[in-house]
């Protein structure tokens, strides 16, 4: 306040020595040395003159206050826009990487789309396959049965001979033989048995010797070359095969999937596996461990840190890997049965690929089962009969032949 009216009082004198002026240039001249006489003191010129400079200094000052103010705020104004320029720069790396994360995302659901449409095919695939192989064992037994009936109708035949040709003991022994001759013809081209095939031959063989008559020896001699052709041809391990399949059918569930997230999935244990306690009370502490060390075993759950995740599998869909590959190695033991070398190798083949595709090939027990796949691959399943059809026609033609000059007689 004080300020205030001491500017006014200053501005009040500014204002009445500026009045003052013009009244005195308006006086004449002769005056002027009156009035210099009249001057005021240099001290009050000095403080008018101060007074006059204060708003100059002011204005300076508010200047200056102004010029700060602006660059202050062009600094907070540069850095608030550098500062939205980063916000921006991390908006839009954000936004990037969801859209590459949704990209992911939906490229995982298509694959497993894919997957979860091949798994279908291939189950409708293995259901006609086994379809297929259900029929070929019916037809099997329907030819079984018939064979069956064939020996029945050759026993009643060969029994009616006997019978027709009484005390005649040559006879009844040729006509044995030939009877053999057929089972044996039977035997290899319905069931590829080779050994009760050439003992059928061996046993016609006794009966043409025990004839005592030479004139058999042509038809025995073919018949000693057949012998041989039989024993000398490889033999097919059928049940040894099948056995060999069955050890890898139980050999599946210790198979190992693929590291889904890291974590490696083991089959449930089987409640099956438990074993009762003992009749008399008393407690096998040796079973007792084994069966703590199962259990112990089965909630385990190994990581791989170093290995890629990979999408995980739904417990159904683990269920299918493991059942379509015992369904694999089901056809493959059903094509022993028909003796189809194509079938065995194509379930084989297809049983290998489900492997290496679904299950951890750096497993050891992965590798051994893939190498004895391979082993069962190598091994043939078809066998190409000899031809032991020339001995009966030769016995037939001689009988036809003594028939005819027994007639003429």
């Amino acid at each position: 306040m004080m300020d205030e009216e001491s500017m006014t009082e200053q501005d009040k004198r500014e204002q009445s020595g500026l009045e003052q002026e013009p009244e005195q240039a308006k006086q004449p001249a002769p005056e002027r040395a009156s009035e210099t006489v009249g001057e005021e003191p240099p001290v009050q010129s000095a403080e008018k003159q101060s007074a006059s400079r204060l708003p100059l200094v002011l204005a300076v000052i508010a200047l200056l206050a102004v010029l700060v103010g602006l660059l202050m705020g062009q600094r907070y104004w540069e850095g608030m826009q550098q500062s939205l320029f980063q916000v921006q720069a991390e908006l839009k790396q954000t936004s990037q990487e969801q859209s590459r994360m949704s990209e992911l995302l939906q490229q995982t659901a298509r694959e497993y789309q894919s997957q979860q449409a091949q798994i279908e095919s291939q189950q409708q695939a293995l259901a006609s396959q086994r379809q297929a192989l259900l029929a070929q064992v019916e037809k099997m037994e329907l030819e079984r049965q018939l064979l069956q009936q064939r020996g029945q109708q050759l026993d009643s035949s060969l029994q009616e001979m006997r019978n027709r040709l009484g005390s005649n003991s040559n006879r009844w022994r040729v006509a044995e033989a030939e009877y053999l001759m057929r089972l044996a013809n039977h035997r290899l081209s319905l069931s590829s048995d080779l050994k009760s095939a050439a003992a059928a031959l061996q046993a016609a063989d006794t009966r043409l010797r025990d004839t005592l008559d030479p004139g058999w020896n042509g038809v025995r001699d073919i018949l000693a070359q057949e012998i041989s052709t039989l024993q000398s041809t490889p033999l097919l391990d059928l049940s040894g095969l099948s056995s060999r399949i069955n050890g890898l059918i139980e050999q599946v569930d210790g198979l190992r999937l693929l590291d889904e997230g890291g974590v490696v999935l083991r089959p449930k244990a089987n409640a099956e596996t438990l074993q009762p306690p003992m009749e008399d009370g008393r407690i096998d502490w040796r079973r007792l461990a084994e069966d703590l060390w199962q259990g112990f075993k089965s909630l385990m759950v190994i990581r791989h840190h170093q290995r890629p995740v990979t999408a995980m599998l739904p417990p159904e869909q683990r269920y299918f890997i493991y059942q379509n590959l015992r369904l694999k190695l089901e056809g493959a033991k059903l094509s022993l049965l028909s003796n189809s070398s194509e079938l065995y190798q194509d379930s084989l083949q297809t049983a290998h690929q489900w492997v290496a595709r679904h299950f951890d090939s750096h497993v050891a027990e992965t590798g051994l089962f893939l190498k004895q796949l391979d082993l069962l691959a190598q091994q043939p399943v078809e066998l190409k009969h000899p031809d032991i059809s020339a001995s009966l026609r030769a016995l037939q033609g001689r009988r036809a032949l003594l028939r005819d000059q027994q007639e003429a007689k």
